[in-house]
């Protein structure tokens, strides 16, 4: 038998596991791991004015990242609840009949579904190898406001236009960026 360790400032008793135990088998180690959660869950709140102790750029990135997937995510609803009422409005449930707008509106959902889980993708291997946290701005920020303006561009017009040039644009240079990392961070 081995004896599971916890820490300190745990108030749980240790608990006894057989090594040869099947993994979740044991009850009283799963209870032993939730006394441990609230501890875990307040570490990133300041002890006099300064982050609490053992809170890393790590925990900071991934809550960064979050911010960026959250924001994407309503991007997406936006533009998916514009097509699905524009298909209601002119009872064209298939395609876009004939309708610009509608025409418009699918073009703008259907770009964005295409860029923007490549640029989430990159934005979270990056936290996974330890990019730094501006890295992770530049490249979220840079996909959040070129998904937008492109958004923009495409539902006003289906010609060129500034938005749309400059949404692709910044959503290319988001992700050059995240690749350039990825590939600097892995061989660093």
């Amino acid at each position: 038998m081995t004896m599971q360790r916890i820490p300190p400032h745990c108030n749980a008793r240790p608990v006894r596991r057989h090594q040869k135990s099947v993994i979740g088998s044991d009850v009283r180690g799963w209870a032993a791991m939730l006394a441990w959660l609230p501890q875990i869950s307040n570490r990133h709140e300041p002890v006099h004015g300064r982050p609490a102790q053992g809170v890393t750029l790590m925990q900071y990135s991934l809550e960064i990242i979050g911010v960026y997937v959250g924001l994407n995510l309503l991007i997406n609803l936006l533009l998916a609840y514009r097509v699905s009422s524009g298909r209601v409005r002119t009872k064209v449930m298939t395609g876009t009949g004939e309708d610009q707008g509608l025409y418009n509106a699918s073009r703008a959902h259907i770009t964005n579904v295409e860029y923007t889980p490549i640029g989430l993708v990159g934005l979270v291997v990056l936290h996974l190898l330890g990019a730094s946290i501006y890295v992770l701005h530049v490249v979220g920020a840079l996909l959040t406001v070129g998904r937008i303006l492109h958004a923009i561009g495409v539902s006003r017009t289906s010609e060129s236009s500034p938005p749309r040039l400059f949404g692709t644009l910044f959503t290319w240079i988001s992700q050059l960026i995240a690749a350039a990392a990825c590939l600097y961070y892995a061989f660093l």
